[in-house]
């Protein structure tokens, strides 16, 4: 095992050397602490990077942001998101209501459950493709950007909106995620590699492309695992 992490806590910095330890680093995948001169972690065996060697406070600068909630970001409260949340489901209900109500004899009952989909795919999608702000989280002051600074786009928005689908599938537990994650991800922030923010702060990205398209592809496969068994199981007790 590699010299630990406390014999580094008194050493000099210099230009080539990291700065001193204020705690040990952890391992990005399990949490396991790690020694300074490993190339695996010693619990998990997953290979460590120097990028994931966190000294003081750059702690929450450094490596993947499912691990150990990595984003320092003052981000919005649980219930502010809530709130903007049903802000949102009381526009779609006025819009649906609005042009639904209009046309609901024209197209029948069949055609009328599909636009309503079609407006609630759009009404989401195209602000998290754009602006990162449906109308409730404007008039609450909140945004979705993207974990690694990219420019939101329509495979974010995409992304985000199949995620609250699978966020609310098993009872409600993707949305209900977000209360113990460190970083208050709900499952659809990180299937879109996204997070919510204050609407006035400037984010500065933490971590970079590739490990951003990792989380997603990991994400993914959770996603369908959990729509896939949600619908076995459904089918299994209507049958």
């Amino acid at each position: 095992m590699g010299q630990n992490w406390r014999d580094h806590r008194d050493t000099e910095p210099d230009h080539h050397s990291p700065l001193p330890l204020e705690s040990p680093p952890e391992c990005l995948v399990c949490g396991a602490l790690l020694s300074m001169e490993s190339s695996t972690c010693d619990v998990c065996g997953s290979p460590v990077s120097p990028d994931q060697i966190v000294f003081g406070d750059e702690k929450q600068n450094l490596g993947p942001w499912f691990a150990s909630g990595v984003f320092d970001t003052p981000k919005p409260s649980l219930w502010r998101r809530g709130a903007a949340t049903l802000i949102d489901l009381g526009v779609i209900l006025l819009i649906t209501s609005f042009i639904g109500g209009s046309l609901i004899f024209i197209i029948g009952a069949k055609g009328f459950g599909l636009l309503c989909m079609l407006i609630v795919a759009a009404y989401y999608i195209l602000p998290y493709s754009s602006s990162g702000q449906t109308i409730g989280k404007k008039w609450l002051h909140i945004r979705v950007v993207t974990v690694d600074g990219s420019p939101l786009s329509l495979l974010h928005g995409i992304l985000r909106f199949l995620g609250h689908i699978t966020s609310a599938m098993p009872l409600m537990f993707g949305y209900l995620w977000a209360i113990w994650d460190r970083d208050r991800q709900a499952w659809h922030d990180k299937l879109a590699g996204t997070i919510v923010i204050p609407e006035d702060y400037k984010f500065v990205p933490l971590v970079d492309s590739g490990m951003a398209r990792a989380q997603t592809r990991k994400w993914v496969a959770i996603t369908v695992a959990v729509a896939a068994s949600t619908v076995l199981i459904i089918a299994r007790l209507t049958t």
